[in-house]
């Protein structure tokens, strides 16, 4: 079982990974995981979603304006999570 954990306004949250979804992250609250009023991170900045022919769970920028960083890099192109990964 994989888990998405993240701290927000209100602590630290667990979201579980399911591989029939695809989780939105961003400053709208129309994502799966919304950071409202967060100036660095677009309205839908990033998704994260199953991929089958890999049999893991990837990162891609959703077109964000300041790019995604995963571990400290920006990402160019959809990239494979590893357990302890820092989005």
């Amino acid at each position: 079982m994989s888990y998405l954990v993240y701290t927000d306004t209100s602590g630290v949250k667990k979201v579980k990974l399911n591989r029939e979804d695809s989780i939105s992250i961003g400053r709208s609250k129309a994502n799966d995981i919304a950071f409202p009023g967060h100036g660095k991170i677009s309205r839908k900045h990033t998704l994260i979603y199953y991929y089958e022919q890999k049999k893991a769970f990837v990162i891609a920028d959703a077109g964000s304006t300041n790019g995604t960083l995963l571990n400290g890099n920006k990402i160019a192109s959809p990239v494979i999570l590893s357990d302890g990964d820092e989005i």
